[in-house]
């Protein structure tokens, strides 16, 4: 239920989703639950430009197996396409390489029923 601000200020900040049901004020609902992911540092180090494209690896492991997928995020300009294979790896390390390989092939074009060619 929406409350008003305290008369001391303002109610914290808390994350979370915010959703506008049409009739009524704000709620907030839960946020949906993601996969598995171990974090390991920063991520913009594993970004990379190929022709005029940024790829993006965004792999996770996977849970009790403990290996890795492969998801791949390629954009252009203000366009962003996602893309996830088969394949699993034994580390991350493997697993962003495999990314990397697997984005160069769909920029390319080798990858069937997979194409960036209309980001624009």
């Amino acid at each position: 239920m929406f409350r008003a601000a305290a008369a001391d200020g303002p109610e914290p900040f808390t994350p979370g989703y915010i959703a506008i049901d049409g009739a009524g004020p704000l709620r907030r609902r839960a946020a949906p639950e993601r996969r598995h992911h171990v974090p390991t540092g920063d991520r913009s180090l594993t970004s990379f430009a190929y022709k005029t494209y940024t790829i993006v690896p965004r792999t996770f492991q996977i849970r009790g197996s403990g290996r890795w997928t492969l998801e791949v995020v390629i954009s252009r300009h203000r366009c962003t396409r996602w893309f996830s294979g088969h394949a699993t790896y034994p580390t991350e390390a493997v697993a962003i390489a495999g990314c990397r390989e697997y984005g160069c092939r769909i920029i390319d074009g080798k990858v069937p029923d997979c194409t960036v060619a209309d980001l624009l």
